[in-house]
């Protein structure tokens, strides 16, 4: 029997939604802007994707066909590999306007990523309607308040909450087929936006490097989460209409907090982030860099102590006292050795700057209480594979391929007694293999947002709570 209710009700708060012009138009627009979004996020990702391939095929090409003298020359002639993007940018580009694109691989040095897409996209708390993301983010709870407002004070002022409630019928009740009514409407467009993405999106997972179970985990996984954001707005709207002492009271409430969520506690957990864990320029991280090779631990140049050591070492394992004697190319080892002394360097150098952005992140996810934009904004970045987390993990991929590709060529120097031209040309450049890359599994990106994903459920569930809980005074009214 009270099924039959929930669902009676149910319907007539879609009809009469249905009824209303404005509101027919307004869903009608915000599909149209969805889905002209989603279509302009697919050809850029098209686009890019060529792009990035043409450029990788073309550096792979470069590579075995240069004329460098020996192997080892062959790694300060390096290389490039060219990052690749995730088919959910299409949905949200998150940061990768920001970030860089192309990353130079060669000897001694750890390159920074360069060539980022557009700069305008610095800001990743703008308003841009034309992302999708945002669109889903910013505009559709605004709309969600418009449409919501006055579920159970216009309910009051008309005089029909009395005679429900008259009936017999409990306010769990009632609520609950508003609440099914208002989960239906955030249905309404996030079932055509998982449709999309699995729909266009699923057959270019192989472009990007991602598997089909991880790029299906992912768009299920950002649909849920657009779902538990949108209907924790609309339970939210139910429960101040229910409290407030007029329609335009529970208008003026929830628009306060609109503001207050999506658009000053962002703005805050920036600052606040930035303030408390600030970045060393790249002028500093260079400076630490250099310091660290030029001065080592006790102010002795660190190549040149490394070397000294190495050449000792080989000489008593070898059992010689002139490096002309040792059965191998001095050399190479000194090389080999020399780049494992940077790449020390560098990591540690980068771990610095990691261990800032991780502060910045726990400062920034604090704020996410208080504002489930923030939760979901991180959320939908780390699902669609355009947040910091998945440039870095590029990053350490490119950076994983250098060292392989340093190691091989110094390896095969050192075993030489004395590297010719003969030792030079495709079959040793042939020995580094082609660059691959595949995108972090969806099952350790989700683990690594647990964070935000219980934000958006604590979201979901309070304002449901919230909702059903009786409010005295209206009762009392009643």
């Amino acid at each position: 029997m009270q099924m039959t209710v929930v669902l009676t009700i149910l319907w007539k708060e879609l009809r009469e939604h249905l009824r209303e012009p404005w509101l027919c138009v307004g869903v009608l627009v915000l599909l149209v802007l969805l889905t002209a979004g989603l279509w302009g996020g697919e050809r850029r990702f098209r686009e890019l994707a060529a792009v990035q391939q043409t450029l990788q095929e073309e550096a792979r090409r470069d590579w075995m066909e240069q004329d460098s003298p020996d192997a080892h020359t062959a790694t300060h002639q390096g290389t490039f590999v060219y990052k690749r993007f995730s088919p959910l940018m299409a949905f949200d580009p998150g940061v990768e306007g920001l970030l860089g694109t192309k990353l130079r691989l060669e000897s001694h040095q750890q390159q920074a990523m360069t060539d980022p897409l557009q700069m305008e996209l610095i800001d990743p708390l703008q308003f841009d309607v034309s992302t999708p993301a945002l669109l889903m983010q910013v505009v559709l709870p605004f709309f969600m308040i418009l449409l919501t407002f006055s579920a159970v004070s216009r309910e009051w002022e008309q005089g029909t909450l009395p005679l429900v409630l008259s009936t017999g019928q409990s306010w769990r009740v009632f609520v609950l087929g508003k609440m099914f009514a208002f989960l239906a409407m955030s249905l309404l467009v996030v079932i055509p936006l998982g449709l999309f993405l699995l729909g266009n999106l699923w057959r270019m997972h192989h472009i990007a490097g991602m598997s089909a179970g991880n790029f299906t985990l992912r768009t299920l996984s950002l649909a849920v989460c657009c779902l538990l954001y949108l209907a924790g707005w609309s339970f939210l709207s139910l429960a101040i209409s229910a409290r407030a002492g007029s329609s335009r009271q529970a208008l003026i409430i929830l628009l306060s907090l609109w503001t207050f969520v999506v658009v000053l506690v962002p703005r805050a957990a920036v600052h606040v982030a930035e303030w408390a864990a600030p970045l060393p320029s790249l002028e500093e991280v260079e400076r630490d860099r250099q310091d660290a090779v030029e001065y080592g631990d006790n102010g002795e140049h660190a190549y040149t102590k490394l070397y000294a050591e190495l050449e000792a070492e080989l000489l008593r394992k070898h059992g010689v006292s002139d490096p002309e004697d040792l059965p191998l190319n001095l050399t190479g080892a000194q090389l080999l050795a020399a780049e494992n002394l940077t790449d020390r360097i560098y990591d540690e150098s980068r771990a610095r700057v990691e261990r800032v952005y991780a502060a910045q992140d726990r400062f920034a996810k604090r704020f996410g209480v208080l504002s489930p934009y923030l939760a979901l904004r991180t959320a939908s970045m780390g699902l669609s594979g355009t947040d910091r987390l998945h440039h870095e993990a590029f990053g350490r991929a490119g950076e994983e391929y250098r060292r392989l590709l340093v190691r091989t060529m110094n390896e095969f120097d050192t075993v030489l007694e004395k590297p010719t031209s003969a030792t030079s040309g495709p079959e040793v450049w042939g020995l580094v293999p082609e660059f691959r890359y595949q995108f972090p599994a969806a099952w350790d990106v989700l683990s690594g947002l647990g964070f935000p994903l219980l934000i958006l459920l604590c979201w979901c569930l309070a304002t449901g709570l919230w909702a059903i809980i009786s409010p005295g005074d209206v009762l009392k009214r009643s």
